[in-house]
């Protein structure tokens, strides 16, 4: 069967079934789960505290002192490949995704490591040919906010 033909019937199951009650007790099967899924081939894992540092989504959680702090978290593979100045994009876009990056990387992080953070992502900029005053100018706009 077609792929999409499949998936678009799976859909279906779901969008137009019976709903169980509330409260009552689901335990679906293996063969009730569509093949495509490869439910054999999900695998839970446990992240472990390695120098009083937990990896966890995008954020790292760091303890420190009793306290806890969090900052982004980038994996050793992270190339910083982000959308180029030289592309074929519209400059207000560039800016928006570049304000974008700022905003999520400061939420991520707690404040006394925003200067860390930012000097990262400052070589990430300039790295991907953003002017070093188009950077510093929108790193003040978003920390004003």
């Amino acid at each position: 069967m077609d792929p999409f033909v499949t998936n678009l019937v799976w859909l279906q199951h779901i969008c137009y079934s019976p709903r169980p009650p509330l409260f009552q007790s689901v335990n679906p099967t293996r063969a009730s789960y569509p093949d495509h899924l490869q439910i054999d081939k999900i695998k839970i894992t446990m992240e472990v505290e390695e120098d009083e540092r937990l990896s966890f989504l995008d954020g790292e959680v760091i303890r420190s002192n009793g306290a806890l702090k969090k900052k982004l978290f980038r994996k050793e593979s992270y190339a910083g490949i982000i959308l180029n100045l030289r592309s074929h994009h519209n400059y207000r876009l560039k800016i928006g995704i570049m304000r974008s990056i700022i905003i999520w990387s400061l939420r991520l992080t707690d404040v006394e490591l925003w200067d860390e953070e930012l000097d990262k992502l400052t070589m990430i900029f300039l790295d991907n040919y953003y002017p070093n005053e188009v950077i510093q100018r929108n790193i003040r706009a978003v920390k004003s906010r």
